[in-house]
């Protein structure tokens, strides 16, 4: 039985496309060994068709970078995909991502690739945090979110 009512809707779930502009979405399958979350940014894994979780700053900044794992309806609501799953993959357009940190429109974002305790490889957040994530080209964040929610991201890896 439902208990509570919301006033406002979220603005989008993680991974969620963001808004019915142009888009370049690519399946790939998650070979990283454990789940990848919505939302999160993925990189060529060893073979055709594959993506992992950067843990190199070149895999975010070069040309192994594939984009940002999107929302699907087959996958339970939090879950992520886990190890083997195919899993859609924007490289064009605006997605929701959470971010690690604060982050302000019209910035660069950056892409978490060595994670300590309590981060996550693929992250975005709003700087270099030390030299544990590096500024995705082509991407910027479209609003304001503070650390822990959603920012829309605007990318064209394509």
């Amino acid at each position: 039985m439902q208990t509570e009512v919301r006033e406002n809707m979220a603005a989008g779930l993680a991974g969620q496309i963001a808004d019915i502009g142009p888009t370049d979405i690519m399946t790939h399958i998650n070979e990283h060994g454990g789940v990848i979350p919505f939302g999160a940014f993925v990189t060529k894994g060893s073979g055709e068709g594959l993506a992992v979780l950067p843990d190199a700053t070149g895999e975010v900044t070069g040309l192994a970078g594939l984009g940002v794992t999107v929302r699907s309806h087959t996958q339970p609501q939090d879950a992520g995909y886990a190890d083997e799953d195919v899993m859609p993959v924007m490289k064009k357009g605006r997605v929701w991502v959470p971010v690690e940190d604060a982050v302000v429109a019209e910035s660069a974002a950056f892409v978490r690739f060595v994670a300590g305790e309590g981060e996550a490889l693929g992250a975005f957040r709003s700087d270099a945090d030390g030299t544990d994530a590096v500024a995705l080209p082509n991407a910027k964040f479209v609003t304001d979110a503070a650390a822990g929610e959603l920012a829309m991201l605007d990318l064209n890896l394509t």
